[in-house]
């Protein structure tokens, strides 16, 4: 096995492991993202194997999480096998609350040779180890983007199943000014984003951009709510909790689009500026303007696009859900895989129930695209991978 370094601190990772510069998901790979991760209470331990290009694995060994969509046993792993108490409960590995994992954290993540193969293998099974120490039975890697679970694959074949999970959403910014954007879009979707920023504006709402280091006692309650709404976990405790921490660590690039009605908060979408995109991370209002005034699009969608144009980023990321709004709005889905790894070889019966379900999977959002969008279901989302 390949001697395997590690730390129980971001702070103690090699320089060398961070890659530079700015990538598509790069927040996520970042030591900002699991300083962020540690100040909110996680618990991580750091994989990186010795070469003079290492690569590193995080590894979750508690199990605090600001909200319960991580939990791919029971949205995934178990809606696939059945009750699957051989593979439960499991480890997670890859990443802390992020919504696209690409892969181990690697300098040049683009080099995917025999060498980057032989680090995947080593890490899963370091982490494999802690994780029976842990008193788990299994490993989960949730949100891989496609190459990224077929190098994991490649790694540990006879010990890894890929199952479909639900996909993220991203729109890049290929338009250099928010007005030639909006000259290139559909006279329908440009129609439907200035009516609801008229809406906004007739309401009585003043749109703003702030730290939020400036407004966490103002949004809290109005972040709270909105969790609640989504069926989330509604913890006024932990969201202050993790509010705090994103504004003590990201500082500055930890922004608030605001609606404000006689200088009252009233709406608010937080954002993470780094590695030259947008990622949305949390809305919240008052009731009254849930479902009216246009605000919802306009703090998640068209705020954060005119922002993403004003400083020359390159990617919006706008995460899990609201599919068919996003999608009318230009926003892509991007399809992602979790891989649950074991220490034995997968059945033959597990193979089969994995196959069934990415196959039902594909054609659940290849329905979803004819009837939502009148269109065919993208070529990235097909991979053959688990299908019978």
């Amino acid at each position: 096995m390949t001697q395997i370094r590690e730390f129980d601190t971001v702070s103690g990772v090699p320089d060398e492991v961070w890659p530079q510069g700015e990538r598509f998901a790069g927040l996520f790979s970042s030591p900002g993202w699991f300083r962020l991760a540690e100040t909110a209470g996680a618990r991580l331990r750091y994989l990186v194997t010795p070469s003079s290009d290492p690569a590193m694995l995080p590894v979750l060994v508690d199990g605090v999480r600001p909200g319960g969509g991580y939990d791919h046993a029971s949205s995934v792993l178990r809606p696939a096998l059945g009750p699957a108490p051989s593979w439960t409960p499991c480890l997670t590995v890859g990443s802390w609350n992020s919504t696209v994992s690409t892969g181990p954290v690697r300098s040049d993540p683009e080099t995917h040779d025999s060498t980057a193969t032989a680090a995947v293998t080593g890490l899963v099974e370091r982490a494999l180890s802690l994780s029976t120490e842990h008193a788990h039975r299994s490993l989960s890697w949730p949100f891989l983007a496609q190459d990224a679970a077929a190098r994991i694959i490649t790694a540990k074949p006879e010990n890894t199943l890929a199952l479909r999970c639900e996909p993220t959403t991203f729109m890049e910014i290929r338009q250099p000014s928010f007005e030639e954007h909006l000259a290139e879009m559909s006279a329908r979707r440009r129609w439907k984003l200035l009516r609801e920023e008229r809406r906004f504006s007739d309401a009585g709402l003043e749109l703003g951009v702030e730290p939020l280091t400036e407004i966490v006692d103002e949004a809290l309650d109005l972040i709270v709510a909105g969790t609640a709404r989504r069926g989330g976990p509604a913890d006024r405790k932990r969201t202050e909790s993790l509010l705090t921490a994103q504004s003590d660590v990201m500082g500055r690039r930890m922004i608030a689009f605001t609606a404000r009605r006689a200088r009252r908060l009233v709406a608010v979408t937080t954002a993470i500026v780094s590695h030259g995109g947008l990622h949305i991370r949390s809305f919240g209002a008052t009731d009254d303007l849930v479902d009216r005034d246009g605000a919802y699009f306009v703090l998640t969608y068209g705020a954060p696009l005119r922002y993403a144009h004003e400083h020359n980023l390159h990617w919006v990321y706008a995460g899990l859900g609201a599919y068919e709004a996003k999608a009318r709005r230009g926003f892509q889905l991007l399809p992602l895989w979790t891989a649950f790894i074991t220490e034995r070889p997968v059945t033959k019966e597990e193979r089969a129930a994995a196959g069934k379900w990415n196959a039902s999977v594909e054609t659940r959002w290849r329905d979803w695209y004819r009837t939502k969008l009148r269109t065919e279901l993208p070529d990235r989302w097909r991979w053959s991978y688990g299908r019978e």
